[in-house]
């Protein structure tokens, strides 16, 4: 037998793998045709309405980070570790985490609706205001499919969300597109409203089957682990809630300093940012479900984690390298008014290397719940990274605000991923 087919026996036989090639396969496809989706829906709207749009998408998706209070990777972790050890409990902590997912989703979403005119005054564009009652609606739907995805992933439901997935890029692209060129920016924030509901109902579905194959049943005596949750879950929801503070201030910064123009260039240079990291994020789930499954087996842990490093510097180094060659041809599909995002695109995705990167190690220390030092770190990284970008636009007194964004971000995460780095090792010796 040859090196390549004691390889390939390897791989087959490996959880790790075939959970990671599930993860990656389906969301691959479907996170493709979302951003075919957004080149076509930038196109239609221009600059300026897709800066608007995009500003909205943002704070959309910072705003289910938020309200989940990190609960996504606390059901990973706890489910993941319970299928083994304890069924019984998995039916208690599916119940809490939702229970708090749905209220924090419906509180934000309906502070969002009240102050939806404030809001769009505050961003000097009255003309958000129905857009913004839209984005209230659409945290609710994309709140719970966080979780869920969280879930899912503790249970190892990996196949059965590559297939969602790719339906959903589906149902996203042809709604994008139709909506968009029907009713402008109101059809694009309609389509992801409507997509948002249809995944949400499907991984509905698929966590009730999930629970089903393993026999996950309410327990006779009532099991509550609400305390155990929130001692877990409250540094890495503090953590999300920085993570979410973080994502809104910039772009709101990129509004007041330079113009929505400005917004639209970030955004489109985001979109390709977030399809080369969203492989790595994917594997961010099947990462902490396997090493939660090793708990106290920290040379496997370890090796996992080795692992993981080098697989997400592959799969963002050569997708990097890819968009640099193609970029003059993607800048090109936006048509006339994208005018500049060359540069800002090539800053842009290679910042994706350092994120992921960090994010496996953000992994390890999450479980060996040293999340308060994640904390700390996250929070010194925000006012680093928003510091740098106003020094920049100081320093360099020109109209590129999006480029000089772009910039403070890759300096920044170049310097959180060696302080990581480094502290992960001194972190690994010691124990």
């Amino acid at each position: 037998m040859n090196k390549l087919q004691v390889l390939k026996k390897r791989l087959l036989s490996s959880s790790l793998f075939k959970d990671s090639f599930w993860a990656l396969t389906g969301n691959i496809f479907g996170k493709g045709l979302a951003l075919l989706a957004s080149i076509l829906v930038a196109r239609m709207l221009g600059k300026d309405l897709y800066g608007m749009y995009g500003l909205v998408r943002t704070i959309l998706l910072s705003a289910a980070v938020f309200t989940t209070f990190g609960l996504g990777f606390t059901a990973t972790k706890y489910i993941a570790e319970y299928v083994k050890n304890s069924p019984a409990k998995i039916y208690d902590l599916i119940r809490s985490i939702m229970q708090i997912t749905l209220t924090s989703a419906l509180i934000f979403a309906i502070v969002i609706f009240i102050f939806s005119r404030q809001i769009a005054n505050y961003l000097e564009a009255a003309s958000l205001y129905n857009s913004i009652r839209y984005l209230a609606i659409i945290v609710i739907f994309n709140s719970i499919t966080t979780t869920q995805t969280g879930i899912l992933a503790g249970f190892k439901r990996f196949k059965q969300v590559a297939r969602i997935n790719l339906t959903n890029g589906v149902a996203t692209f042809l709604l994008s597109v139709g909506f968009t060129n029907f009713w402008g920016l109101d059809g694009a924030l309609m389509a992801l409203l409507i997509s948002q509901i249809i995944i949400c109902g499907q991984f509905y579905i698929e966590v009730q089957r999930a629970k089903r194959v393993l026999g996950v049943e309410k327990s006779i005596e009532k099991q509550s682990i609400k305390k155990e949750l929130v001692i877990f879950s409250f540094p890495v929801a503090m953590q999300e809630m920085v993570y979410s503070i973080h994502n809104w201030v910039l772009p709101v910064l990129l509004v007041k300093l330079s113009n929505f123009g400005e917004v639209g260039l970030y955004n489109a240079a985001a979109q390709w940012s977030a399809v080369i990291l969203f492989i790595p994020r994917t594997l961010q789930n099947v990462i902490l479900s396997h090493v939660s499954s090793k708990a106290g087996k920290l040379e496997l842990q370890s090796k996992i984690l080795n692992r993981m490093l080098l697989v997400n510097l592959s799969a963002t180094f050569v997708p990097c390298l890819m968009v640099t060659c193609f970029s003059g041809l993607i800048v090109k599909g936006y048509g006339d008014t994208f005018g500049g995002l060359s540069a800002i695109l090539n800053f842009s995705v290679y910042t994706t290397i350092f994120i992921t990167m960090s994010g496996v190690i953000k992994q390890y220390f999450w479980v060996i719940e040293k999340a308060w030092f994640i904390l700390g770190a996250q929070i010194i990284k925000v006012f680093f990274s928003i510091g740098i970008f106003i020094l920049l636009i100081y320093l360099a007194n020109d109209d590129n605000g999006a480029l000089r964004m772009t910039q403070a971000i890759l300096i920044t995460y170049i310097i959180f991923f060696i302080y990581l780095f480094l502290m992960y090792k001194k972190t690994k010796n010691e124990l």
